[in-house]
């Protein structure tokens, strides 16, 4: 007896048979795929299979995305969390970046009583402690000074002082994830938008590639941020300041979002002033579009007194970051054309005003919105610098789970083209960049862009005029 015939016998409907969610598919495939990435251990040592492997992460991670946003298969945050960890232990075995070296390395000169602001790692004075120190020849740039913030420094010194490890350095920073998980999870609920939304961020490859496989920092930063946001949209100014400064102290890319966080800006829909304390509805103002009064950034101005003030008297990170930004440049993008336009020479203040045009328009034309208006600064931060890295767009990524932008998303998934020349670098022992990785590597991001921009710009449809009523009125 078919169904058909059983639903008539019984005098009724069946219920309809529900597809099974896929859902558990593209969550062992990300597992799995960070097993086998965690046990080759070094993208270095096996650039071709690592970005295949990162790629079928990213497909299974893009569809698992797409029926969330789509509202059609959503697994439970707490299956969410369950997936997120086993990528993250999975990815924990393998093989920490050169940054790594340089990490543990300062916070050991720290602890011996040295200033990382003042001597590099090979400067002569600290020979002893090189030598006690197994992985000296693999930290990135010896000749150059320390170039992170104090309060990473100091996030450093505590590290070693309580394990001088990769892994320990791994797992501190995977802590700082765990809070930025729940700040997320919070954020999401005080916006009324699904809680599963977590999964774009939790389940995608980059923040597991950056910080689980290699250990990079900036996930202290990004947290930072995101807890400033958050305090922010929760009517606590003070405690937002404190966290912005705190995501300073640990990455200069915070200082991407200040105008968002201290300047009102303006509707596109009404350019006029408004009343003092009013929107520009003439409505009190949302917490969405709230900035950090000045009174309230007194105590995370206070706190950066109190964080940088060991350091400074040496000088600071500034020597550093002045050098790297004047001197190196790799997989950018609207640098790269910049320079090729304009000549290097004169690339990087162009960049620099081609930012802050772009950051004047996001304040006077976008809708009053602060946390959308830090990820477009942020993401124009992005496209300017001349130093672009993977574990950059760290930064921006927590802030796409509430404004899911497509092109910013593929690009979390093509950086990984960058790591295939390492099959020069290993066969030369010269780094080098493949810039012809460029296009398929920033093409979905660009044509993404040029699609909201023809969106933006392709004029309204007009309502057909009506053709008078005959019928008389009454």
């Amino acid at each position: 007896m078919d169904r058909t015939h059983l639903t008539h016998a019984q005098g009724g409907d069946l219920p309809p048979l529900r597809p099974r969610p896929l859902w558990p598919v593209a969550a062992v495939v990300l597992v799995g795929a960070w097993v086998a990435m965690g046990w080759m251990g070094s993208v270095r040592n096996h650039p071709v299979e690592m970005v295949s492997l990162y790629l079928a992460a990213c497909l299974a991670w893009a569809w698992a995305c797409k029926g969330v946003l789509d509202r059609r298969e959503q697994p439970s945050t707490p299956w969410i969390l369950v997936v997120a960890l086993g990528c993250r232990l999975a990815a924990l075995p393998g093989a920490a970046t050169d940054d790594m070296a340089r990490y543990r390395w300062e916070g050991l000169v720290q602890l011996a009583g040295h200033d990382p602001y003042r001597q590099a790692p090979d400067d002569p004075a600290l020979s002893g402690l090189a030598a006690e120190f197994a992985d000296h020849e693999t930290i990135n740039h010896p000749d150059w000074p320390a170039i992170y913030p104090p309060g990473m420094q100091l996030w450093q010194r505590t590290v070693a002082w309580v394990s001088p490890t990769p892994l320990a350095f791994k797992l501190s920073f995977l802590g700082a994830e765990a809070l930025l998980f729940a700040a997320l999870l919070a954020w999401l609920k005080r916006r009324d938008l699904p809680a599963e939304r977590l999964l774009l961020f939790a389940w995608s490859p980059l923040p597991v590639y950056a910080t689980a496989l290699e250990g990079h920092h900036d996930v202290v930063a990004a947290t930072a941020l995101v807890a400033c946001l958050l305090a922010l949209e929760s009517r606590r100014p003070t405690l937002a300041g404190l966290a912005f400064c705190a995501a300073l102290l640990t990455k200069g890319f915070a200082l991407a979002a200040l105008p968002a966080l201290v300047v009102r800006g303006r509707s596109p829909l009404d350019l006029a002033e408004p009343p003092r304390g009013q929107a520009r509805s003439g409505q009190p103002e949302t917490p969405h579009g709230a900035v950090i009064p000045p009174r309230s950034w007194l105590a995370g101005l206070g706190l950066i007194a109190l964080v940088s003030a060991p350091f400074l008297a040496q000088g600071g990170p500034l020597p550093s970051v002045l050098r790297f930004g004047s001197d190196l440049h790799y997989n950018d993008s609207v640098h790269d054309l910049i320079a090729r336009m304009a000549g290097s020479g004169a690339s990087r203040p162009l960049a620099a005003l081609a930012w802050l045009a772009g950051a004047a328009w996001v304040l006077r034309r976008t809708p009053p919105d602060t946390a959308r208006r830090v990820a477009l600064l942020l993401a124009g931060m992005l496209l300017v610098l001349p130093t672009m890295h993977p574990w950059y767009l760290m930064t921006l990524l927590p802030l796409l789970c509430l404004f899911p932008w497509w092109g910013w998303l593929a690009l979390g998934a093509s950086v990984c083209l960058t790591w295939l020349p390492h099959l020069e670098i290993s066969a030369t022992g010269q780094w080098v960049e493949w810039h012809e990785l460029k296009l398929p590597e920033y093409a979905p991001l660009f044509a993404w862009l040029a699609w909201r921009l023809f969106k933006t710009l392709r004029p309204s449809p007009t309502a057909p005029p009506q053709k008078p009523s005959m019928t008389p009125n009454p």
